[in-house]
């Protein structure tokens, strides 16, 4: 074999070729694996914290709310596809799931999210909306080409901010103080997101003292006259009114307590 060919052959061709770079289905092109699996991680681990969330909302609203039970499934699903190795369109999907939450549940989370004094309320819908817009821009960030140290970066943030709003909400409700009750006034009980179905008071002025037996609040107005009292979780309030006789309709305006409504009476 002559000078020319030889280290030519099929051995040194293959040892002197190029190496192809294995690159799997979840890292996009010119994307290093660090980049995606740091911010896959936080992804998953929001996937698998909102069913959590989900779960703490309708324990504490004593309700069962589907859609919140869907998310939870398609939520726990998408985490496992992204445990398995799944790629990009389960990414795609968490960023949907974790907007759509945060979208549906608008009207809830802006009633709650105004009322840090109702701690347990409160907490749930801050986490709800930390945890879906965390999720969703993790999600997305593991579809760029994102520097992994910001995964950890922007990990520590979230859980800071959920500190921040843990503490300045159980600050705002151990600061709440229970009304006194006065002699005369009419008892009025909420509970299990229902108002007594009837009440009686006399015209004129007269005092109310009302008692909120529901971990989350509520509010209640009188139609027809300017009356209208916040009443946080677990606690009481007191409240006068200038009624003439007739027959009222009082009720909560919070979304989802159209259930209380009631009748009062004035004689």
């Amino acid at each position: 074999m002559s000078s020319d060919t030889a280290g030519h052959g099929p051995e040194s061709l293959a040892k002197n070729a190029p190496r192809a770079t294995s690159t799997s289905a979840d890292t996009p092109a010119g994307e290093n694996p660090p980049t995606v699996a740091a911010w896959r991680r936080l992804a998953t681990l929001g996937l698998f914290a909102l069913p959590v969330v989900f779960v703490l909302s309708q324990v504490v609203n004593e309700v069962v709310i589907p859609p919140l039970i869907v998310f939870s499934v398609l939520a726990v699903g998408l985490g496992a596809a992204l445990v398995a190795g799944k790629g990009r369109r389960v990414l795609y999907a968490a960023v949907a799931l974790g907007v759509i939450s945060v979208l549906a549940s608008a009207p809830f989370l802006v009633a709650d999210l105004s009322h840090p004094e109702t701690g347990a309320g409160f907490l749930v819908a801050y986490a709800a909306l930390v945890l879906g817009l965390g999720t969703a821009g993790a999600a997305l960030a593991a579809t760029r080409a994102n520097p992994p140290d910001r995964a950890r970066v922007t990990g520590l943030a979230l859980g800071g901010v959920l500190v921040l709003g843990a503490v300045g909400s159980l600050v705002a409700t151990a600061s709440v103080e229970d009304d006194q009750r006065q002699d005369g006034d009419i008892v009025v009980v909420a509970r299990d997101t229902a108002f007594p179905a009837t009440l009686e008071a006399p015209a004129g002025t007269v005092g109310f003292f009302v008692q909120n037996e529901d971990l989350y609040r509520h509010t209640l107005l009188i139609e027809g006259t300017d009356v209208k009292v916040e009443l946080p979780g677990s606690t009481d309030r007191r409240f006068e009114a200038d009624l003439d006789a007739g027959e009222y309709r009082y009720f909560c305006d919070v979304p989802g307590h159209e259930s209380m409504e009631a009748t009062l009476v004035v004689r």
